[in-house]
């Protein structure tokens, strides 16, 4: 079985998570400089191909009421261009809240760094993919 990859997406930083092969537990992997965008692509790209990735879950950053903003306008060009470059399914899943729950888990650790809470949030937005189907 294919192992599925997991994208918090921000304009900064893209955090990554993956899953086992077993397709049922979520693992932290990195954090991408979302920088140079060409570059992020390419390494995400590298990702899957040497993890055997099929699909890609990349968080999908509604408000609170559950509209559209700015970021997921910028979310869904960056899924475009993912699935015109990699040979992966790109789903969207709902995001809200997970950089604040991973905000409380590195609260709870003494951690601070900014690419560990995407790196969480990634593996939140994987968990959630996970459990529901």
């Amino acid at each position: 079985m294919s192992r599925i990859l997991a994208l918090d997406f921000g304009d900064k930083r893209i955090g990554a998570a993956i899953s086992d092969e077993s397709q049922s537990i979520a693992l932290p992997l990195c954090c991408i400089d979302a920088s140079n965008i060409n570059e992020s692509i390419s390494r995400i790209k590298e990702i899957c191909q040497r993890k055997n990735i099929k699909t890609i879950v990349l968080g999908l950053p509604l408000t609170l009421k559950g509209e559209k903003g700015i970021q997921v306008l910028k979310a869904e060009k960056f899924a475009q261009t993912l699935k015109k470059t990699i040979k992966a399914s790109v789903i969207f899943e709902d995001e809200r809240l997970t950089t604040k729950e991973a905000e409380k888990i590195l609260r709870q650790k003494n951690k601070r760094k900014k690419e560990d809470v995407d790196i969480i949030s990634a593996i939140l937005i994987l968990r959630q993919y996970l459990e529901k189907r």
